[in-house]
């Protein structure tokens, strides 16, 4: 389980990392139905803690948060490319806050990100950390590890019905 500590330690970074090196070990002949079969058991603790969502879920969300903050994706952090940006909640919008990676704003201003993304053909995505929904990502295609999984055909992501 992703936890709120693991962003706010920046442990949630190496563990991207990781996913990143070892899809590109899926390439490998020699190695690649070790590193599957591997990989598949390690991401089954995850299962269910990403959903891809309708526009519906997150103004639901974010109107129902103590706090909000806004900070580019985590994805980006590593990659640099194609910035755009995640809404963080409760606990885990304080502990980035106070990293400085995230900036309080308020939850209209959340709502038009979540819009905005949507609108510049984004998909979304609600990530759950410590148990609950509480990143709301405008995902990148290219740069996402999630998406890279899922390009791999190890499903990750469920899909929220509407």
């Amino acid at each position: 389980m992703l936890t709120v500590e693991k962003y706010s330690s920046g442990k949630i970074f190496e563990y991207m990392r990781r996913i990143d090196f070892t899809i590109k070990l899926l390439n490998i002949p020699l190695v690649r139905n070790i590193v599957r079969k591997k990989l598949t058991e390690k991401l089954e603790k995850y299962r269910g803690d990403f959903i891809l969502a309708p526009k519906e879920n997150f103004d639901h969300l974010i109107n129902s948060a103590r706090i909000v903050a806004a900070g580019p994706r985590m994805c980006y952090h590593l990659h640099k490319k194609d910035l755009s940006y995640a809404i963080f909640l409760d606990e885990l919008a304080e502990a980035l806050i106070q990293t400085g990676y995230a900036k309080e704003i308020s939850k209209e201003d959340a709502i038009i990100v979540m819009r905005d993304g949507r609108n510049d053909g984004r998909l979304q995505l609600i990530s759950k950390v410590s148990g609950r929904p509480l990143e709301l990502c405008n995902q990148s295609l290219m740069t996402c590890s999630l998406w890279k999984l899922e390009r791999a055909g190890l499903k990750i992501m469920d899909r929220a019905i509407t």
